[in-house]
């Protein structure tokens, strides 16, 4: 067992959790595409970024939807490690391929950043590469 935030924690190692992670990750991601497919004709998403304590950018991709009784619910799609400059480019992407992934590019209906500069950019690059 290890300390994790000063609980003790069930699992022997911290691979071990992070491989249960991954794993449930993997399950909810295939469950993800096919209710994406089959429910849903439009998907909302919002962009966002952090930064580690060791400096490293985290880009994140979260949907947004209502249920069929109105109840608004969120779930983060990805978290991206960016290794270069996060410029529009490549944060455009970093979307372009989640949308692939999922193939929800021909649903995709709006995108909320935060005020980051390279938002506005990063959606008219977007546009202009799924118009095509």
């Amino acid at each position: 067992m290890f300390l994790a935030y000063r609980q003790r924690c069930a699992y022997r190692s911290r691979l071990t959790l992070r491989n249960d992670v991954y794993n449930d990750f993997l399950l909810r991601r295939d469950n993800l595409i096919r209710e994406l497919e089959i429910n849903y004709v439009l998907i909302s998403f919002t962009l966002n970024m952090w930064t580690l304590l060791n400096r490293t950018p985290i880009f994140a991709i979260i949907r947004h939807w209502y249920t069929p009784d109105f109840k608004e619910r969120e779930e983060v799609l990805k978290f991206i490690e960016i290794y270069r400059s996060h410029t529009r480019e490549v944060l455009t992407e970093a979307v372009e391929k989640i949308l692939e992934e999922l193939k929800i590019k021909h649903k995709l209906f709006a995108i909320t950043g935060d005020n980051v500069g390279n938002n506005g950019t990063l959606c008219q690059v977007l546009y202009d590469h799924l118009k095509r």
